[in-house]
C-alpha cells in the first residue's frame, strides 16, 4: 500500500537536522527547523542587533557546523536569518509574561470546569431523591433537629440589622486586616448560632472559647459560602489584594469547592455544626496535643458523634443507595482536606503578618492571633461572648 505522500513529508520533516548547524532539530522555533543550541542562540543574541557590533575576523563565511558553531557569532548570526529565523517571533517579556498569564488562566478554567462537573453529577443525584423517598432513614426526632438547624442559623441572622444575606461586600478591601475587620459582625452572629446548638452551649465556657478558636478558619470558609458572598466581584478582589494571587486562587477552589453543598439548605450548616465539635489540626500553631487543653474532651467527642450520624441518616434520605452515600463521603473527605489545607496556608500567612493581626478587632485579634502561645492564653474570652445561653 503507497504511503500518503502528507504523511511522509510529515515524517521526513521530523527527521531533517537543524537548518542553520546539522544538529538534531527539536522543532519549529521562529519559523525554522533548529536544535535547542540555535533556538537559545537566535533568541539571545538577535534582539542585540543594532545595539551591539557582531564581527567575523574571518571572510565573513565561516562554515557553522555542529563541531563549529560556536566559533563565529557574527556567521552563525547570519546564517540564522539566513535560512529563515524571523526576529519579530522572539517574545517581549511582557508577551511571556502575557502567555504563562493566558496557560495559567487556561488551568484554572479547566480545574473550574471539573470542579462544576463534579457539582452537576453531585446535585443530579441528591435533587433526584427528597426526604420522602427513604422515611426509615430519618425518624421524627430528626427531622425537628434538622428543621430547628435551619430556622436557628435563619433567625439569628434576619434578627441582626445588618447588610441582606445575599448582599456582597460594599467595598473592595485592600489589606488583611480589613478584609477581616468587615467580617466582625457576621462572626459575632455565627457564636451566637452556635450558643443555640444545645449540645454546645453544656460545653464548659472555656472549652466552647477553645473549640470556635481552634475551628475559626474552616468555620468562617463555610460561613461565608453560606452566605453567597464568595463569588461576587469584590470579595474576589479582596481576596487577591489581601492574600495575592496565588493564595487568592487557592481560597477561591475552595469555596468553589463547597459550592456544590449551597443547594441544599441543611447539609452545610450541619457540617459546620461537626466541625466546631473537632478537635482535629485545624489551626496552624505549636501545640503538639490540642486534646489536652480541654476541660471535657468526652462531651466534645459525644457532641461531635450525635452530628455525624445525623449526617449519615440524612446522606442517607437523599441518596438512593448506601453505595451512593459511601461515595459523597468520600467525596466531601477530599473536600474536606483541601480546606484544611486551604486554612493552614492562611494561619501560615497570618503568622507572619503581625502588624495586620494587631489592626484588627479585639474579637479577630484573640481568635486570629499568631502567638505561640495563643491557645494557652483563654481565660479573657469577653470578646468571643460565649456564655450560656438559658
Amino acid at each position: 500500500m503507497e504511503e500518503d505522500p502528507s504523511t511522509r513529508t510529515s515524517k521526513s520533516r521530523q527527521l531533517e537536522p537543524c537548518y542553520v548547524c546539522g544538529a538534531k532539530s527539536i522543532g519549529c522555533n521562529f519559523g525554522v527547523l533548529t536544535c535547542m543550541a540555535c533556538k537559545a542562540f537566535f533568541r539571545r543574541n538577535a534582539v542585540k542587533l543594532g545595539k551591539i557590533e557582531f564581527i567575523c575576523y574571518q571572510n565573513g563565511d565561516c562554515v557553522i557546523t555542529h563541531e563549529y558553531r560556536r566559533m563565529c557569532n557574527c556567521c552563525r548570526l547570519a546564517k540564522c536569518f539566513r535560512v529563515g529565523m524571523q526576529r519579530s517571533s522572539i517574545l517581549s517579556e511582557s508577551e511571556k509574561q502575557a502567555r504563562k498569564d493566558l496557560v495559567e488562566q487556561n488551568r484554572r478554567k479547566r480545574e473550574e470546569g471539573k470542579l462544576m462537573c463534579h457539582t452537576r453529577k453531585i446535585r443530579s443525584n441528591l435533587n433526584a431523591y427528597s426526604l420522602e423517598k427513604c422515611p426509615k432513614a430519618l425518624s421524627s426526632f430528626d427531622q425537628v433537629i434538622l428543621t430547628n438547624i435551619f430556622h436557628t442559623y435563619e433567625r439569628v441572622y434576619s434578627q441582626k440589622d445588618f447588610e441582606p444575606l445575599t448582599n456582597a461586600p460594599v467595598l473592595k478591601l485592600t489589606a488583611v486586616d480589613t478584609f477581616f475587620n468587615d467580617s466582625e459582625q457576621r462572626v459575632r452572629v455565627l457564636f451566637d448560632f452556635f450558643k443555640l446548638i444545645p449540645e454546645f452551649n453544656k460545653l464548659p465556657i472555656m472549652d466552647r472559647a477553645r473549640l470556635v478558636r481552634t475551628n475559626f478558619g474552616p468555620l468562617f470558609h463555610m460561613n461565608e459560602s453560606i452566605l453567597k458572598r464568595s463569588s461576587h466581584q469584590n470579595f474576589i478582589f479582596s481576596l487577591q489584594a489581601a492574600f495575592g494571587d496565588i493564595g487568592a486562587h487557592e481560597i477561591r477552589i475552595s469555596f468553589e469547592r463547597e459550592r456544590e453543598y449551597l443547594y441544599d439548605p441543611i447539609l452545610l450548616k450541619l457540617i459546620m455544626i461537626i466541625w466546631c465539635f473537632s478537635l482535629g489540626m485545624n489551626k496552624y500553631t505549636y501545640n503538639i496535643d490540642t486534646s489536652v487543653i480541654y476541660e471535657d474532651t468526652l462531651a466534645i467527642f459525644a457532641s461531635e458523634s450525635v452530628y455525624v450520624e445525623l449526617l449519615w441518616r440524612y446522606l442517607r434520605s437523599r441518596l438512593p443507595s448506601t453505595e451512593d452515600t459511601i461515595k459523597f463521603f468520600n467525596s466531601f473527605v477530599l473536600n474536606v482536606l483541601w480546606l484544611q489545607r486551604t486554612c493552614l496556608a492562611v494561619d501560615r500567612f497570618m503568622l507572619k503578618s503581625e502588624t495586620h493581626v494587631k489592626n484588627m478587632v479585639p474579637l479577630l485579634q484573640c481568635i486570629i492571633c499568631p502567638s505561640p502561645n495563643s491557645l494557652r492564653v483563654t481565660e479573657d474570652t469577653s470578646d468571643m461572648n460565649l456564655t450560656n445561653v438559658q
